[in-house]
């Protein structure tokens, strides 16, 4: 895979920006994208910031700080190609690491080269995928100030734990890279379905049981290979599907129709539910949008009182 080709398509300044683990990554990648692989949704370009977002930078300086953190750690770790197995207790490790970073739900997915996106490349395909949730009052005031801030903490919470447990990974004589949830080179909410953590809702987003939508997703590539039999992907929340065909509060709120009343699947099986030219407008305007977060039963009522009374009905 071509540095130079990821380079020339990726415009704005966002976008470059995230080149910084991107590319790091690819260089270290054993796993590159395929020609069926779908191109990442991009940051909308160089638009200009409001004079709120930039004093409230410090609020959010730990999505950039654990970022930078993620890039130092890429540039200065050894892929490992042997894959390995890990004990019961170490995996113990691993969850009181994550629960200890604030980390709600976490799985193991293995992936293939058409999860990654195109013209990118990853270490390991053993995938640790996790879930923090955001508090809901901000949330609910989006599109805000006060949401995007919560936004940017939580890349924080989610970044740290990816580095974390990267470090402690390699310490512990596996290998491990963190994949920042500010980006990333593979598809979060689609690894968390596939994981089991939750189901994908009509604003393309995950709904899991301890946020609903109103949470952020980052994720560890690692060279154990026996995390399977730790984890149970089996989804128990393919209910959510049909509670959401007849819901779609998420569509009839938002405020630029991006969100696809029939969600359009592709030649190679890949599913969009966003129309992400028009979502990233209002993302780039309207401190990242997040109305579809705000406005989800989900949030606003609750995953188990929402299971309780659908599955009743049925």
């Amino acid at each position: 895979m071509d540095k130079q080709v990821a380079k020339q398509n990726t415009k704005g300044k966002m976008n470059k920006q995230l080149l910084m683990v991107d590319l790091p990554l690819l260089d270290k990648a054993t796993l590159f994208a395929s020609d069926k692989s779908i191109a990442r949704a991009p940051f909308p370009c160089d638009r200009k910031m409001p004079v709120e977002m930039i004093t409230a930078i410090p609020k959010m300086i730990s999505a950039m700080t654990t970022f930078f953190k993620s890039r130092r750690i890429i540039q200065r770790t050894k892929v490992k190609t042997e894959e390995k197995t890990i004990t019961t207790d170490e995996f113990k490790q691993i969850i009181s690491k994550l629960k200890s970073c604030n980390i709600d739900n976490i799985g193991y997915v293995k992936i293939s080269d058409m999860d990654v996106f195109k013209h990118y490349g990853v270490p390991y395909k053993n995938v640790i995928i996790f879930t923090a949730h955001q508090e809901t009052e901000p949330i609910l005031t989006s599109p805000s100030i006060d949401s995007q801030v919560e936004v940017g903490r939580i890349y924080g919470v989610t970044g740290k734990a990816s580095n974390e447990l990267s470090i402690m990974l390699e310490n512990m004589g596996y290998g491990a890279m963190p994949s920042h949830s500010l980006g990333g080179v593979i598809d979060y909410t689609k690894l968390g379905y596939l994981a089991g953590l939750g189901c994908i809702g009509r604003h393309g987003l995950l709904i899991e049981p301890a946020s609903g939508p109103n949470h952020r997703l980052g994720a560890v590539f690692t060279n154990i290979s026996n995390l399977g039999e730790y984890f149970n992907s089996t989804n128990e929340y393919m209910w959510i599907q049909d509670f959401c065909v007849k819901c779609g509060k998420c569509i009839r709120k938002c405020p630029i129709n991006a969100i696809k009343k029939e969600p359009t699947i592709n030649e190679n099986g890949y599913t969009t539910c966003i129309e992400h030219e028009k979502c990233g407008v209002e993302f780039g305007d309207k401190y990242g949008c997040n109305i579809c977060v705000a406005v989800c039963p989900f949030t606003t009522v609750g995953y188990e009182k929402i299971k309780k009374s659908f599955l009743k009905e049925d």
